[in-house]
Formats: structure tokens, C-alpha cells, sequence
């Protein structure tokens, strides 16, 4: 089983989206039980919120549900926890791997260094830019979550 954590800022656009996308297309691709995928932010700003209506909006558009998600911060836990921590922008990378202990057994990674096609760039928070931003980034999420798979794929079935 491999564990994957996706992080942004809130824990209420980016990263939720990207953990609905990747929980259904894991299914879709015949491993979801060979994978358990969260989210949290890096801060408690919205702890306990569910995702902004856009995110909400911009998911089930493309048949992705993030109604029961609810927001969390990030806790010293998860880096024992999870195999890959996923984040959204080199920020939050950075953030990850200060508090991160050597001792812990997660790689802190950039969405987008997993695509080819998008390369080491930010996923940009879309929060108060209206529903294209969030359609935008979701657009870059799948790109990501697609090569996320075909890695995840491969190491499952190592």
C-alpha cells in the first residue's frame, strides 16, 4: 500500500481536489485498494472546513466529490505516515522539509515534478480569483494526478 498526502496552504482548494481526483482515478485504473490518498494544509486556518463551493463546483464537474472532505493541518504524524507528501507549490515544499526529522520516512514532493508535460512549476492557489482559477488548476491537477498513477502503478506493483 502506498500512502500519498497532498498539501497546499488552507486544505481547501488545491489540495482536496487533488485527493478527490486521485482517489477516483485510482479506482478507475483498478488500484484504489493499493492506495490511500489524504490532504491537509500547511496552516489551521480552515481547520475542520469543507472545500470552498468552487472547489466543490470545479470536482464535480469533471465527476470528482469532495463533499465529505474537511480541512486539517499538516501534523508531525504524517511525515512517519505517508510515503509520498505531495505539494502544491515549492513553498510548501520548503515548509515540509524544515519540520520534517531526519529520522522520517517521507519524500516531500512538487506536484508538477511528476508531469513532463508541466514541468517544476506552482499550482497557484486559486482562493478569491473566481471559478476559472479553480477550473485552471484543476486542469494542471490532472495532468499531475495522471503521472502521479503511472508512478503510483509502478510502485505497487513492485
Amino acid at each position: 500500500m502506498l500512502n500519498v498526502l497532498f498539501v497546499c496552504t488552507g486544505n481547501i482548494c488545491r489540495s482536496p481536489m487533488a485527493e478527490g481526483m486521485l482517489r477516483a482515478q485510482a479506482d478507475l485504473w483498478g488500484i484504489g485498494d493499493r492506495l490511500r490518498v489524504d490532504s491537509a494544509g500547511t496552516t489551521r486556518w480552515h481547520e475542520g472546513e469543507e472545500p470552498t463551493r468552487e472547489a466543490q463546483i470545479a470536482a464535480a464537474s469533471r465527476g470528482y466529490y469532495l463533499g465529505d472532505l474537511r480541512s486539517r493541518p499538516v501534523t508531525s504524524a504524517d511525515f512517519d505516515n505517508f510515503d509520498w507528501i505531495i505539494c502544491m507549490t515549492r513553498e510548501h515544499q520548503k515548509a515540509l522539509r524544515d519540520r520534517r526529522r531526519s529520522a522520517d520516512q517521507a519524500q516531500i514532493l512538487l506536484a508538477t515534478a511528476f508531469s513532463p508535460y508541466l514541468g517544476a512549476i506552482d499550482i497557484e492557489d486559486p482562493w478569491g480569483l473566481g471559478q476559472a482559477a479553480y477550473d485552471g488548476a484543476l486542469d494542471q491537477l490532472e495532468q499531475c494526478c495522471a503521472d502521479i498513477l503511472v508512478r503510483v502503478r509502478a510502485s505497487v506493483a513492485a
